[in-house]
């Protein structure tokens, strides 16, 4: 039985309407949900996502996912919303970050389904976002950047290598990767 065959027939969720259910679930749940537009745009991003990202409803509604997505995780999200278009995949996951308004950056799981007409044409992608917790101490984008610019600066001098070792120690996962190949290719060893 479907969660919507559920509500109506419920003998305790008599008169409760399954629009009223969806508002609860979209607006007070622990995961932040879109509707993302053909053209990735936000339609009605959820409250909890709104929070999370620091911006109102109304000010998601004129930006793009990709506005809030760092740079090395925006092709990725390209592509596999390109292989949802062609029919390749019915969904797709992926571990990403996003930037919120305060520049801080929120590591994330994103869960992509698209939401089909009658004609099975894809017309929105329904985003589920679950703030991955384990990453609350990560550094703002001008902190970041910061020592990028540093680093360009400085670039053969033993006491920025030395600073840049310390840098990466506090960085963990992905954002050490991250680093790395920046690093390297500050030097010249990529």
């Amino acid at each position: 039985m479907s969660v919507s065959q559920t509500i109506e027939n419920h003998p305790q969720l008599e008169g409760v309407t399954k629009e009223h259910i969806l508002d609860l679930v979209w607006d007070h749940g622990i995961v932040g949900f879109t509707l993302v537009g053909l053209d990735n745009r936000f339609v009605h991003p959820s409250a909890t996502l709104c929070e999370w990202l620091g911006y109102t409803r109304e000010q998601l509604e004129k930006m793009s996912w990709v506005d809030v997505t760092i740079r090395s995780d925006k092709q990725d999200d390209l592509d596999a919303v390109k292989s949802l278009l062609a029919g390749e995949t019915d969904k797709y996951k992926m571990f990403k970050t996003y930037i919120r308004r305060n520049e801080t950056l929120m590591p994330a799981t994103l869960v992509v389904l698209p939401v089909k007409d009658s004609t099975e044409k894809v017309v929105f992608f329904l985003s589920q976002i679950s703030e991955d917790e384990r990453y609350h101490e990560v550094p703002s984008l001008s902190q970041i950047q910061v020592v990028w610019d540093f680093l360009r600066l400085h670039k053969r001098n033993l006491t920025v290598l030395l600073l840049a070792s310390h840098v990466a120690a506090a960085l963990t996962g992905k954002y050490f990767l991250l680093w790395l190949a920046e690093f390297m290719a500050l030097f010249g060893w990529g």
